[in-house]
This record gives structure tokens, C-alpha cells and sequence, in this order.
């Protein structure tokens, strides 16, 4: 196709001014590809969440009740008008422990595996790795709360109960389980996955499992859609209006169904109630009829014991006195035996005797002793001395021999202890040895006979006696032996009586032995019989007691039962669901103010770019008219070429826009949140306002500058354009400065000065980009110090613990224990948080109200202070203390009446009595004394705060206190401004992305506005290198002009970033936040330092530039 020569001429002016068009082609591109980009990323994270919650069936309302959900329920629930599809679940909280023995709280869901596949499967999980769940001891899981891979396929875990929960083998049919998938659910947007009662209180991940695996008899959740949901986008306002409606209807539905409900199991309970009870009476009954005949079999056997033992106790005496009587015959019997013996022994003795007698008498009667003897010296020795009678001496000291006669005769005259010693001296004297056997016979003899001591004078008289001695003693002994011969039969007679008497005695015994023997026997198995049926009645009546007791504590519990409370949670109640809307929405709240003042700098560079190119073009803009040309026509080619850059740029801009920003900035949210890749689609409608924004500033911009040219004749356009008349300058005026001022110098100040709208445009621009930066920076810093600020300087406190405020007094007790004997706390206060409205005038805002239960410890938990002051505010015993986002958003002072609706129709007015520093959420304080003054009431108090030996005891904290049943959720500070910080972490990419392009825009700017000033002094440069300026010394030349241009424009920036900052922030806050207000000091220097280092890098790419400019033919430029 053959182009015109207008046509031609268009391009050859795209291509001979490439350098202006590409200007104007970055400048709208960067502009609109970073409006549009930061535009479009809040609806595109929108539109990725909605896209994955409707491919994922997401829930719209879950049901929960504290006495589960029947199938009755179900069909009721399905049968409701407005209800799409109902899916009943199960669930519990348990503890896990991996391989590793790390012990976490995991929530199990039922899966129902058979209909996942189905389209109307609500909160459809997405499998990542491995399959779906089908023996019951298997399972698929979500990572944890820390997003890393701690599960894998094939891994074992086990889940149990802490002692507080029972037994698991009562809720799951099994305990250990084998991963065979990991996957990811819709419910659960972010890597927190919810509270527990159990443990530390926090979810660590999210299983599933079959749902015959569970042993309930009622269903523990419900999951549902609605009709209508599929038609409104999840963050509409209709959508929300959608869920309010249907809550309320719930809500109502439920307290219907929980009627419904509670009857059925109070009927159900009463009549178990009154089974057990008759189970228990009939229970008591036979027991008492059993124990009855047990006692009176028992008393009897005792009776016939005891008569057995009265029988065998007198049997035993009978036998006592029978052997005591045997015992006395025996002893009785030997001694008369042992007499017997004796008298024997004594008889035998005198038989002996009188036969020794006997024999002596004969043998001397017989015998004829001899005439002579010697008697020994001895004997005469004794008998002279005394020892023997006088007339024994005749005997022994004669020396004639003695007769055996008259020794007889005088030894029969002598006593018995002379004729003993006699006897014994005769004996043991050899005397007695030399005397011949006859004469010691008679002496022996005569010792026999003398021992009788019986007194004669003659031997005749003394054997005569002896005789009859012999006679007398025969018969007596006689006498003697029949006595005892009849001793010994009587003895004999005694012993066989004994005898007889002792195998009585022994027969007796025996049948007493057997007897006691028989009676311990039977005491033992009645004792035994005893102690079992003792036992055996001791665990009935346990068992009855247990039984009992269970009874009473059920008709107890069963008149405290309270009807069933069905909880209604929305999508907004799943972890991260109303921070990803509010995150989206905080990143369209800070692309406001900066993408519009990005398109005032990019109108304002594009302008002084027209401009001047209209300017340099007036020749040729002469020679249009002068060829008969109209105007419209010859400002058609400017109007074409800005438009048709600002077209491309703005096309070129957006696509890459579209892409990059959005994407950049939603991957920094994937840190907190597990979503799909971001669907990024090219929104025509920004692409349209943009591309139409851009082309108008452009071509406006060129038309003003065509305009004033096309309003000269012809004739002056082709003459080229009258110098503007030299004048002094100020400083020239200023002998005392401008005498000491050199020449560059001073060239470069009245360049400055005689281009003014080139300086303005100059420093505009720098201080447009200055204070972009420096905006950047400071919403930066102005979010970051959010957490120091209320985390650490003014919440001082390290946790808050709940409790329900309808606690009883035991309860309280148990929880203030709880909190004393836990070696974690040192100080503590209970308080009364709850959600309020608080209105004045007409403004009307949801806050927290917090009641202190002593205002004196509050400074130890909570910093109350004016921010700008930072005076201490003290909580008075009148009033209230309220946040100073609170008092901005309801335009309330020092002084003021604020109105507070508790609910229920119950208000109260009290006077504001303190603003204080605040930067997360809305509260007003007011101690006991304070609210008891204004409501007439005591607070109920709900939550404890307070301190701890070790913040990072955190875990082991919760653990202990949810042991006790009556607090419901342990906080800590250190947790929520770490939360918080991960969230405004991410905003710092958007800072950052708005600073990079912050960055580049200044660059484009002062490269175009350096390059339209090279361009308009091309031949005042060659002038001076003609006049022997070095390469460097016409760098300075243009190098001072320009960095005296920025350092103005950079402070000027950096004054016009504060209110730019603040306005920002303004637009960017949400009504939960306020922002920390101010520009830090290093912010100011970041700014001025990037913006100075950009001037620096643009005047290295002109130096080179400048380099080529040639003398010759510049000079001649104007020809």
C-alpha cells in the first residue's frame, strides 16, 4: 500500500524524534501498567479465591450443636426452601504423635469417599499426592500451620486423648493410621487451621478419615449451600446480605429443631432414667432379700457352732478332769511304786543284813577265836591317847597275849562310836592285816554283831540277844515282803485301772482333737463363705451405689440439661476468609493515591515533552500552513504522534501490568495463604479507562502545545523564534554572593532562572517522584511500627485467657486455682471484654469494651497514654478511656458523652474522659467502679490477663490451663503481633513494588526533562566547546544546572511526601487500624538518597550523550 506523504512525514517524525516518542511510550506504559497492575490485583485475588471456592463447592454456612445432629435433622435441614445441598459430618480434636513422638492437635473430619467425586460434594478437598482414604485405618492430611511437608504417603501416625477426654478407642474404631494422600481444603485458606479445647488450644493440621472409622450416633457437623450463593461473588455485599439473612433464618430454624430436640432426649432420658431406676430398685430389693436370708443362714450356722464349741468346751473340761484324776493316780501309783521299791530296797537291805548277821552270829557261834594276839603300836598309841575307854588299855598295853573272848567281851562293853573307831582303826591297821583269816572273820563278825548296839555282859547274854534280835527280824522281815508283795498287786491292779483309764482318756482326746479340728474347719469355711459373700454383697452394693449414684447425677444433670444450642458459622468464621478479603481490599486501598499521582507526573513530563517538541518544530509547523494545510491537520500529526505512544505504551503498559503487579504481589500473600495460582485474566474495562486516560493527557497536552503555534501566521513559524530578552537575575542584585560566584556558576544559575518552565517542570517532576518515594517509605514505616507500637509498648501483658462469663462460683474458684498454682503466671487480672456499639451524634462504630477488675494494676498490663505526649491517662472511677482510631472515626473529644449499646435494648451514656494510643482494634476502658456507676450492674467478667516468667512457655501455659474446663481459649501477645506482622510483612512488597516504580519513574522523568534540555541548548553546548571546554567541563556544565534542579526538587519532595504520607495512610486504613502516623527520619534519607543517586545515573548516560553533540553542525542548527 502506498502511504501519503502526510503519512510518511508521520513516521519519519516518530522516527527523527525516536527518543521523545520512546519517552512518552515508557512514561504511559510504566504509568498504566502500574495503575492498572495495582488496580487489578485486589479483583484478581478476589476472583482467584471465588473461582477456587465455587471449583471446590465451598460450604456456606456450618452447622454445629452441643448435642449433635440426627437424621431428622438432616431431612429437616434439606427440607428447607432455600437450602441447596446438606452434607453431615463428624469430627473430633485429638492429640497426634508421629514417628518423630511430636505430639500435636489435629482435627479428624469424616470423608465420605464413595461420593467425593460428586459435583454437589461440599468443601471438596484437593488431592496433591497419593489417594483417598478407604480401609478405616487410613487417612489424607493437610500440611500443618507451619506450610512445611511434615507428612508424607506411607507415614504412620496415632492419635489419643488426654486424660480429660476418655478413652479414643470410645470415638474411633481406630487409633493409628497410615497417610496414603496429602491434601489441601478449601476450608482452610491459610496455614491456620482454628482453635481447641484441648492442649495448647491451637490446631496444628487437619485430617480426614472414612467416616465409618467414627463410633457416634449423631452426626457432630454439618456442612451446606445455599440456592442463591452461585449467583453473588463471595466478597459482594449481596452475598453478605445473602448470609445474614440465611443466619438469622438458621438460627431460628435451630432453636426450633433444638426444642424438638431436647424433648426427644429428655424423653429418651427419663424413660432410661426410670428403667434404671427400677433396675436399681429391683437391684436394692434382692439385695436386701439376699443379704436378709444370707444373715439368718449365717446366724445359724453361727449357733451351731457355737453349741458345737459349748458341746466340745465341756467335753474338754470332762477330759481335763479325767486327766488331771489319771494324772494324780499315775503320780499317785509311782510313788506308791517308787515307795514299794524303796521298802523293797530297805528289806532287801535288812535281808542282807540279817543273812550278814545271820552268818556272823553262826560263823562266830561256831568259830573258837584265838587265845593270843599283838596288838599294834598304833592301836596302843591310839588307845593311850584317849581314844578308847581305860579298860580297853588293859588289853593293849598288857603284855601278855589277850583271848578272843575277852576281847569280845570288852568290845561289847565299849559305845558304838568307840567300837566303831575300833573297828575302823582294826580295819585300816596292818595290824588288822597280820591277823589270820579267822581272826579277821571274827572281827568282821564281831563288827556285824556289835553295829546292833545291843548292850550284854556276857557274850552267852550278848548272843543270846542276837538270836533272838535274828528271830524278831526274820519275822518281821517276812512281815515286811508280804506287805509289799502286796503293794505291788494292788500297784499292779492301779496301773492296769490307769491303763484302761488312759486309752479312755486317749479315745476322748482323739474325738476332742477331731471335734476342734471339725469346728476350726467349719469356723474356717464359714469365715471364707463369709468374707466371699461379704465381698460379694460389698461390690453389689458398690455396684448399687455406682449404679445409685450415676442414677442421681443423671436425674441431676438431666434437670440442669439446658436445650441444645445449634452454632451457625459462615465462611467468615474459617481461618484467613475475612483476612484475604481484607488484605485484597488493604492492597486497593493503597494503590489509590499512588497510580493517580503517577498519571500527574507522566501528564506533566508528557506535556513539557510536546511542548517542546512543538517549539523546535515551528519551521516546519510554518511550512504545513504554508502549503495550504489546515490546522486541524498539521496538530493531527502531533495529536497522532502523542497518541499513538501514548496507545502503544499504554497497551504494551497494561499487558505487562496485568501480569506482573498482580502477581507479584498475590505470591507474597501465598506466604500466608494456600491458594491456587492467581488467575490473572486482561480486564478490558481498566484497559479501556487507561488506554483512554493516557491517550487524553497525551494528546491534551500536545494540543495545548500546538495550539498557541497554530494561532501565529505562517510567515513568523518559518523565522525561528526571537531569543527571550536577557534580565538580571536576583542574585545578581546580591553583590555580597554573586561576586563570589564563578563562572559556571554562575551561567548555570541564569539558565535555571531564564528557562523557567523548564525548571518548574524539572523540579515537579523530582519532587512528584521524591515524594512517591518518600510516601512509600513512609507507609513502610508507618505499618511496620504497628507491632512494636501495640505488641510490645503498650499491650505489656503476655496472654489473655477466656472463660464463659456465666461461670459459676466453683468454677471461678477452680480457674483463680488453676491460675495460682501454675508456676508460669506471676501476675494476673481478670477483666469483662466484649463487643459493643458505641455511637455519638451520628456517628455509630463496633468496638471492644474492656472493664477493668482493678484500675490500679491496669499500667502493669495495658499502656494508656496520649500518643503525642505520651502523658500516662489514668482510668478514673467516672467515665470512660477510649482508642484514638475510636474517637477519629466517631469525631469525639475530651469531654463528650459517648453512648455504648451493650445489646438487648440496654444503653448507657458516660462521659469520654482520655484518648489513648491504640493501633489495632477499638476499645474504650472504664473501670468496675465506672460501669457499676453508669449500668447499675457488676461486670461479668470473661478473660484474664497477665504475665509470665517465660513468653516462649506459651505452649506448656495452655496446655495446663485447658486442663481446666471452664477456659475456653488461651491468646498471647507475642502470637498476635506475629500474626500481625506476617500480614503487614506483605505489605511491604507492595511497598516495595510501589518504590521500584517510584524509582523508574523518576529515572524516565529526569532522563526526559536532562534530554529536553540538552535538546534546547544543543547549540549554547557547542558554542562552548568551541570555545575550548573539555568533554568533562561541559558535562559540569549541564551536570550543576541538574543537580541543583533535583536537590530542589528532591526537597521540595520531600516536603510535599509528609501530607502525601498522611493522605495515603488516610485512604489505605482500615477502620480496625491506625496506621502509626509520621514520617521517620530515615525515610526522609532513603528518599532523598535514591532520588540523588537516579540524577547521578541519568547524568552518566547524558555525559556520553553529550559527547557526541557536533560543533560544526549544531552551530549551523538554526539554518
Amino acid at each position: 500500500m502506498k502511504l501519503s506523504s502526510y503519512a510518511k512525514d508521520l513516521l519519519r517524525e516518530i522516527w527523527n524524534n525516536k527518543s521523545r516518542f520512546l519517552s512518552i511510550f515508557a512514561i504511559i506504559a510504566l504509568g498504566t501498567g502500574f495503575f492498572a497492575g495495582l488496580k487489578s490485583t485486589c479483583p484478581d485475588m478476589k476472583l482467584t479465591a471465588q473461582a477456587y471456592f465455587v471449583e471446590r463447592n465451598l460450604m456456606d454456612f456450618q452447622l454445629k450443636s452441643t448435642m449433635g445432629f440426627t437424621d431428622d435433622d438432616i431431612i429437616a435441614i434439606k427440607n428447607l426452601g432455600y437450602v441447596k445441598d446438606v452434607q453431615p459430618s463428624y469430627s473430633v480434636d485429638a492429640f497426634l504423635k508421629t514417628d518423630s513422638n511430636l505430639d500435636v492437635i489435629i482435627r479428624a473430619y469424616s470423608i465420605d469417599t464413595a461420593n467425593i467425586a460428586n459435583a454437589d460434594y461440599i468443601s471438596k478437598p484437593i488431592l496433591m499426592e497419593g489417594r483417598l482414604p478407604n480401609a478405616q485405618n487410613e487417612c489424607v492430611i493437610e500440611n500443618d500451620d507451619l506450610g512445611k511437608s511434615r507428612y508424607q504417603v506411607g507415614q504412620k501416625i496415632s492419635l489419643f486423648f488426654d486424660s480429660s477426654q476418655g478413652d479414643i478407642n470410645d470415638t474411633l474404631k481406630s487409633a493409628e493410621f497410615t497417610i496414603v494422600g496429602i491434601v489441601r481444603s478449601p476450608n482452610y485458606i491459610t496455614f491456620e487451621k482454628g482453635k481447641s479445647s484441648i492442649g495448647s488450644g491451637r490446631i496444628s493440621s487437619v485430617m480426614y478419615i472414612p467416616k465409618q472409622t467414627f463410633k457416634y450416633e449423631v452426626y457432630t457437623d454439618v456442612f451446606l449451600t445455599l440456592k442463591d450463593s452461585d449467583k453473588y461473588a463471595f466478597y459482594d455485599s449481596s452475598y453478605t446480605d445473602l448470609i445474614d439473612k440465611y443466619t438469622t433464618e438458621l438460627e431460628s430454624f435451630g432453636k426450633d429443631r433444638a426444642k424438638i430436640r431436647y424433648a426427644e432426649i429428655k424423653n429418651d432420658a427419663n424413660d432410661q432414667l426410670s428403667s434404671a431406676e427400677n433396675k436399681i430398685n429391683s437391684g436394692w430389693s434382692a439385695y436386701y432379700n439376699e443379704k436378709s436370708a444370707y444373715d439368718s443362714s449365717i446366724q445359724a450356722a453361727l449357733d451351731q457352732i457355737q453349741k458345737a464349741q459349748q458341746t466340745l468346751d465341756a467335753n474338754q473340761k470332762l477330759y481335763d478332769d479325767g486327766l488331771s484324776a489319771y494324772n494324780q493316780g499315775k503320780a499317785d501309783a509311782e510313788k506308791s511304786e517308787q515307795d514299794l521299791i524303796t521298802a523293797q530296797a530297805a528289806l532287801d537291805v535288812q535281808k542282807t543284813q540279817l543273812s550278814q548277821l545271820t552268818a556272823a552270829y553262826n560263823f562266830i557261834s561256831a568259830s573258837s577265836l584265838p587265845d593270843t594276839y599283838t596288838i599294834p603300836d598304833e592301836i596302843i598309841s591310839a588307845v593311850n591317847s584317849g581314844s578308847f575307854p581305860a579298860s580297853f588299855k588293859f588289853f593293849i598295853n598288857s603284855s601278855q597275849p589277850i583271848s578272843t573272848d575277852d576281847l569280845a567281851s570288852e568290845v561289847l562293853n565299849l559305845s558304838l562310836a568307840n567300837k566303831q573307831s575300833f573297828f575302823y582303826i582294826v580295819n585300816s591297821s596292818a595290824y588288822y592285816v597280820s591277823l589270820t583269816q579267822d581272826k579277821q572273820n571274827i572281827i568282821l563278825a564281831l563288827e556285824n554283831l556289835y553295829s546292833l548296839d545291843l548292850t550284854a555282859d556276857t557274850k552267852t547274854e550278848f548272843m543270846s540277844k542276837v538270836s533272838a534280835y535274828i528271830s524278831t527280824s526274820n519275822v518281821q522281815i517276812t512281815s515286811a515282803q508280804q506287805s509289799i508283795d502286796d503293794g505291788y498287786t494292788q500297784l499292779a491292779a492301779a496301773k492296769q485301772l490307769l491303763a484302761d483309764k488312759k486309752t479312755e482318756l486317749d479315745n476322748a482326746k482323739a474325738q476332742l482333737d477331731a471335734g476342734y479340728a471339725s469346728l476350726e474347719q467349719n469356723k474356717n469355711t464359714l469365715n471364707a463363705q463369709i468374707a466371699a459373700a461379704t465381698k460379694q454383697f460389698a461390690d453389689a452394693y458398690a455396684q448399687l451405689m455406682s449404679g445409685q449414684n450415676k442414677l442421681d447425677s443423671s436425674k441431676e444433670k438431666l434437670n440442669e440439661l439446658k436445650q441444645p444450642k445449634w452454632y451457625i458459622f459462615d465462611r467468615t468464621d474459617n481461618p484467613g476468609y475475612t483476612g484475604y478479603v481484607d488484605d485484597s481490599e488493604r492492597v486497593d486501598r493503597i494503590t489509590v493515591v499512588f497510580p493517580i499521582f503517577f498519571i500527574i507526573v507522566a501528564a506533566l513530563v508528557c506535556l513539557t515533552t510536546m511542548t517542546r517538541m512543538v517549539e523546535e518544530q515551528r519551521g516546519k509547523i510554518g511550512t504545513y500552513r504554508s502549503l495550504g494545510y489546515s490546522r486541524f491537520k498539521v496538530i493531527s500529526i502531533y495529536l497522532t504522534y502523542a497518541a499513538l505512544a501514548s496507545f502503544l505504551g499504554g497497551i504494551i503498559g497494561l499487558s505487562i501490568g496485568f501480569k506482573l503487579f498482580p502477581i507479584v504481589i498475590f505470591n507474597a500473600y501465598r506466604i500466608l495463604y494456600i491458594l491456587p495460582n492467581l488467575i490473572a485474566p486482561f480486564r478490558l474495562d481498566y484497559a479501556l479507562y487507561c488506554t483512554l486516560a493516557s491517550v487524553l493527557v497525551t494528546t491534551a497536552a500536545s494540543y495545548i502545545a500546538c495550539r498557541k503555534e497554530l494561532q501565529i501566521s505562517p510567515a513568523s513559524l518559518l523565522r525561528p523564534k526571537a531569543p527571550k530578552a536577557g534580565k538580571r537575575i536576583v542574585l545578581e542584585k546580591i553583590d555580597f554572593i554573586w561576586n563570589r560566584l564563578g563562572f559556571i556558576r554562575k551561567v548555570t544559575l541564569r539558565n535555571m532562572f531564564r528557562y523557567k518552565k523548564r525548571l518548574f517542570m524539572t523540579i515537579i517532576g523530582i519532587a512528584g517522584c521524591t515524594a512517591l518515594i518518600l510516601a512509600g517509605f513512609g507507609l513502610q514505616h508507618s505499618i511496620t511500627s504497628i507491632v512494636q507500637k501495640q505488641y510490645e509498648d503498650i499491650y505489656i501483658y503476655d496472654f489473655m485467657g477466656y472463660y464463659n462469663d456465666d461461670v459459676s462460683a466453683k468454677g471461678l474458684t477452680e480457674i483463680k486455682n488453676t491460675i495460682n498454682e501454675n508456676g508460669i503466671i506471676t501476675n494476673y487480672m481478670f477483666i469483662q471484654q466484649k463487643a459493643i456499639d458505641v455511637s455519638y451524634q451520628s456517628a455509630k462504630r463496633n468496638v471492644y469494651m474492656m472493664i477493668a477488675d482493678n484500675s490500679a494494676d491496669v499500667p502493669k498490663y495495658i499502656k494508656l497514654q496520649n500518643r503525642v505526649t505520651k502523658e500516662p491517662i489514668t482510668l478514673a472511677d467516672e467515665g470512660c478511656v477510649i482508642t484514638e482510631k475510636a474517637a477519629k472515626l466517631l469525631n469525639i473529644k475530651v469531654g463528650d458523652e459517648l453512648t455504648v449499646s451493650l445489646g438487648n435494648n440496654s444503653t448507657f451514656t458516660t462521659p469520654v474522659t482520655g484518648i489513648t494510643e491504640n493501633y489495632t482494634l477499638n476499645y474504650i476502658y472504664m473501670t468496675k467502679n465506672a460501669y457499676i456507676k453508669a449500668t447499675g450492674e457488676q461486670p461479668k467478667y470473661n478473660a484474664f490477663i497477665g504475665l509470665m516468667t517465660d513468653d516462649n512457655k506459651s505452649d506448656e501455659l495452655s496446655a495446663q490451663m485447658l486442663e481446666n474446663k471452664n477456659i475456653l481459649y488461651m491468646a498471647y501477645s507475642k502470637d498476635s503481633g506475629g500474626k500481625f506482622r506476617d500480614v503487614v510483612s506483605n505489605l511491604n512488597y507492595i511497598v516495595l513494588v510501589i518504590i521500584v516504580s517510584a524509582g523508574l519513574l523518576a529515572f524516565i522523568v529526569l532522563y526526559n526533562l536532562i534530554s529536553i534540555n540538552v535538546n534546547e541548548r544543543v547549540r549554547e553546548i557547542a558554542t562552548i566547546k568551541v570555545l575550548g571546554f573539555f568533554d568533562r567541563e561541559v558535562s559540569s556544565y549541564i551536570y550543576k544546572e541538574n543537580t541543583l534542579s533535583s536537590l530542589i526538587g528532591i526537597g521540595l519532595g520531600l516536603l510535599a511526601g509528609i501530607p502525601l504520607e498522611k493522605f495515603i495512610i488516610a485512604s489505605a486504613e482500615i477502620d480496625a487500624v491506625m496506621f502509626a502516623p509520621g514520617v521517620n527520619f530515615m525515610s526522609f534519607v532513603y528518599a532523598g538518597v535514591l532520588t540523588l543517586l537516579f540524577n547521578i545515573t541519568v547524568n552518566f548516560f547524558v555525559h556520553f550523550r553529550l559527547k557526541k553533540i557536533d560543533m560544526v553542525e549544531s552551530l549551523k542548527s538554526v539554518e
